[in-house]
Order: C-alpha cells, then structure tokens, then sequence
C-alpha cells in the first residue's frame, strides 16, 4: 500500500510538472503477466510493465519521452501528451505547439515476448507500406515508411524485455530511431 501511494505520489507530481493528461480507457482487464512495477524513486528508469490502471502510471510512461527530448531528436515542437490507457498499452498523443505543424504518437505495449511480437507485426503488416528489420534497436525491431500528400513518416516499433514501443512521427528514419533507442534505454 505505501509503494502504491508514492507511486501515485510521484506520477501525480510528474503530471503536475509536465503538463500530462490522463483519460482512461474502457475498463482495463487484468493479465497475470502485467506488474505492479511503477517508477524508480530516482525517477530515471521505469520497469515495466507497471500497473496501468493506476492512472498516474500512464503519465508516467509517457513521461519517458517529453516534449523536449522529442524537439532535441526530431526538431519537433510539442505540448505534453495526452495519456489514455489499457490494461495492455498506454498511447502518448502529442499536438504541436503551433497548428498546422505535425503531431506525434508514442505507444507503449505491454505483455509481449518474440512470439507476441512476430504476431503483432504481422497483424499490422500493409503490402503497401511493408516493414522492414531493424537491428541494433532493443531486442527486436522493425520499421516502416508512410507517406500522405508530401508528408513521410517513420513508424518504428521495437521490443525489449516485454515492452513494446511505437513511435509514429513525421522524421527521418535515424531520427525516429534515435528517439525510440533514447526511451528504451530508460527502461530497466
């Protein structure tokens, strides 16, 4: 009960001074692989997955990739996320701070292995659009390209440990790789 209130504690500051929002999603349902694993008191690391239906869990997730490490990477100018969550993902949706500019999303699976993994990759797989391997990036990664109009994207997603993180932004491919590689190394 004590490390659930200073986890609560913690991820309601960090949303304080981070400008997080939280909303929920449909009521979660509990696996027994999900943890009740919340930030490191030092605020550097996050082990995961945490309990997501504590709401300040999801801020903290997102808090893993702020809008400043995000302009840094990608030269992207954003408002602090807004967080909704399942039991089995929390989804950061970042709008930019000027309109007409991009917005970003950054997503976080929780619960996975290899297997969930190839299958989760082939459930998203697009002949149009195909993806392609990625080395080098956690345990396991793969990326793929869009385009709309004259807007190219990069949607990367990797795994590591039993953590997936997608990030879907209007960047290079380094540059969105970069960012994904700087998130995962906060993870424990």
């Amino acid at each position: 009960m004590r490390t659930a209130l200073r986890l609560l504690a913690v991820a309601s500051a960090a949303m304080l001074l981070a400008g997080c929002s939280v909303v929920s999603g449909p009521e979660p349902t509990r696996t027994d692989s999900l943890t009740d694993v919340g930030p490191d008191p030092n605020g550097t690391t996050v082990e995961g997955p945490p309990n997501v239906e504590e709401m300040g869990n999801a801020a903290a997730w997102c808090a893993l990739a702020p809008p400043d490490l995000i302009d840094a990477t990608l030269g992207l100018q954003l408002r602090a996320p807004l967080a909704t969550f399942t039991s089995a993902e929390v989804t950061c949706d970042y709008l930019p701070v000027n309109d007409g500019d991009p917005g970003i999303v950054v997503r976080f699976l929780l619960g996975y292995d290899r297997d969930t993994f190839a299958d989760y990759r082939d459930e998203v797989e697009n002949v149009s659009e195909p993806s392609s391997d990625l080395a080098g990036v956690g345990d396991e990664a793969f990326y793929r390209r869009s385009e709309f109009g004259e807007l190219v994207s990069y949607v990367v997603t990797a795994r590591k440990g039993s953590v997936v993180l997608l990030v879907d932004a209007p960047s290079s491919l380094d540059e969105v790789t970069s960012l994904v590689s700087q998130v995962l190394a906060q993870l424990a």
